[in-house]
């Protein structure tokens, strides 16, 4: 990974503006909101998709503690297989 304070790399836009950036940043980054300062310069910052059902969750902390209390005491959880459901490996990503 490259960072700005390893090298500068130059990039050139192309006949439609656009720019290949696999010379820098992340690779696990695949999304960025990008600014542009009154300067020209743009600021990519790494960005997620978060679902808004989720932000709603978010939005509750009695949800949060009791997320956080699960992630704390795993042994506590209670398994229960789903009736006509597939396998679902909840460990990978």
């Amino acid at each position: 990974m490259v960072s700005p304070t390893d090298e500068e790399v130059l990039v050139e836009l192309d006949d439609r503006r656009r720019v290949y950036l696999a010379k820098v940043g992340n690779s696990a980054h695949k999304r960025y909101l990008v600014r542009t300062e009154p300067d020209g310069t743009m600021i990519f910052t790494p960005a997620s998709i978060v679902p808004s059902h989720v932000l709603r969750l978010l939005d509750h902390p009695e949800v949060l503690a009791a997320v956080r209390d699960a992630r704390d005491h795993p042994e506590q959880l209670v398994q229960r297989k789903l009736r006509q459901a597939p396998e679902v490996d909840w460990e990978t990503p």
